[in-house]
């Protein structure tokens, strides 16, 4: 299906979505995340395009998943797209590639990595364009996907390099104005922008921030990118290898060496120095990707970065039409018996409107498709959490499950967004906290899963 077919509602002349007038404030975080699916997101910068550094990133991405999860073989495991942005002589076109012989509904793990071309642009002086097209692609995300529900369904981490970090800032602005969260956006090098004379804004949708620059780049303000966790360069650092006297790109190369932490990594490009982590820039394997959602750290163990009510930059909304949620199961013990209530606690942020959030069981994490749904297990009615005027942390809750109908099995645990009031839907999706297990699952799974920041849990019938 083509770009243009996944909007919905109203688009304005410029592309964007029109909604009404209301702010969405920010929220606190719910350390650690249990988010097991998600969206990643690569742009580029001026000057490069989609078959450099993003094609070896988006391939470490994908072999670190299945590293994570012990998968044998990355078949079927991650769908991967290219939106290519043109110019049609009128303003931009977009056109959606599937690279993956498989789509995002038919993944085992609702994973999804997504790279924008928008060299057509950036590399001709267009960037000034950005407003336009980051607006066209958060529309996207929020629209009717051809899997059911909105990509926006899913957490999401914007990875940026050069112009591709504005652009991405101005995703990350659009998508809040529909009220959504961003799960991470991470700048690499960011450019100056015109959109910002003070430097590189982080709004208050988005959860966690983090910014890698060098002093000898032309680019942000000295002090880095204020409400991220800035990670800075001095001259010199990247002088034993990678890209010949361009620092630039050998910050988006030493981010990838996080990703992959191998010695021999390679971001198709260049090889990745390994004398590039010390002095305080590692260990590679704790720091940089590291604190992704998928690298799993405790981001709120970094002191900076995370979302607080005076870190953000706020923006007037448009509309209170999303709901957010986060959710873990909150037990002391890893084991239970068939019948015992379990606690799972939620974080839910829903400015103006109360909303219904649903829970159920799933045979997977993959939230694009209702294949392996198996049965609804409950509802919980919330208020709004606030009247869109202060900052919103959202409100911690408790759903206390009877489990005296559950059949033995695994399973995930499916939380969402009900139909409640106003737009609400099934939308709004966290699928892939810790799977439930009832009576099946062994010991040795059960060390596997707690060790990749999961919990087990283990029944057996009673009597």
């Amino acid at each position: 299906m083509g770009f243009a077919n996944w909007f919905g509602g109203k688009v304005g002349s410029r592309g964007r979505a029109q909604f009404g007038d209301v702010r969405i404030p920010a929220f606190e975080e719910l350390e650690p995340r249990l988010l097991l699916n998600g969206v990643t997101v690569l742009t580029h910068g001026e000057y490069d395009d989609a078959s450099t550094w993003m094609n070896g990133m988006s391939d470490a991405i994908v072999e670190r998943i299945v590293e994570n999860l012990g998968y044998p073989t990355n078949d079927s495991l991650v769908a991967v797209y290219t939106l290519t942005v043109g110019d049609s002589g009128t303003g931009p076109s977009y056109n959606m590639v599937q690279e993956t012989d498989w789509a995002v509904d038919e993944t085992t793990t609702g994973e999804m990595i997504l790279k924008i071309d928008w060299s057509e642009y950036v590399n001709y002086g267009y960037q000034l364009g950005a407003e336009e097209i980051g607006a066209a692609v958060a529309a996207y995300l929020a629209a009717p996907s051809p899997f059911g529900i909105p990509l926006l369904a899913s957490p999401f981490h914007l990875i940026g390099h050069d112009y591709g970090a504005m652009l991405n800032t101005i995703i990350a602005e659009e998508i809040g104005k529909v009220g959504a969260w961003v799960d991470q956006v991470t700048t690499i090098a960011p450019q100056r922008s015109n959109y910002w004379e003070m430097g590189y804004p982080v709004w208050e949708n988005i959860r966690y921030a983090d910014n890698y620059w060098t002093a000898s780049v032309e680019g942000i303000p000295l002090g880095g990118v204020v409400g991220a966790h800035n990670t800075t360069f001095f001259e010199g650092h990247f002088d034993s290898g990678g890209y010949a006297q361009n620092d630039s790109a050998n910050l988006h190369l030493w981010y990838h060496g996080t990703i992959d932490t191998d010695v021999d990594a390679n971001d198709s490009v260049e090889d990745v120095p390994t004398d590039w982590y010390s002095s305080g820039y590692g260990p590679r394997t704790t720091t940089g990707y590291h604190y992704s959602r998928i690298g799993g750290a405790d981001r709120s163990s970094v002191n900076d970065g995370m979302a607080t009510g005076s870190n953000r930059d706020m923006f007037q909304v448009r509309s209170s039409a999303w709901a957010n949620l986060d959710a873990r199961l909150n037990v002391s013990s890893t084991n239970f018996t068939v019948g015992d209530p379990v606690n799972i606690g939620y974080l839910y942020q829903s400015t103006l409107n109360p909303v219904t959030i649903v829970f159920a069981l799933d045979n997977d994490q993959n939230p694009f498709n209702d294949a392996g749904l198996v049965e609804y297990i409950g509802a919980a009615g919330n208020p709004a959490t606030g009247d869109g005027t202060t900052y919103d942390p959202g409100s911690l809750e408790t759903y206390i499950w009877d489990t005296s109908y559950a059949s033995t099995g695994t399973y995930y645990l499916r939380v969402a967004e009900g139909s409640g009031a106003g737009n609400y839907s099934f939308v709004v999706l966290v699928d892939g906290s810790p799977p439930v297990s009832l009576g099946t699952m062994s010991e040795s799974m059960g060390e596997t899963l707690a060790s990749a920041g999961t919990e087990c849990l283990k029944s057996k019938h009673s009597g």
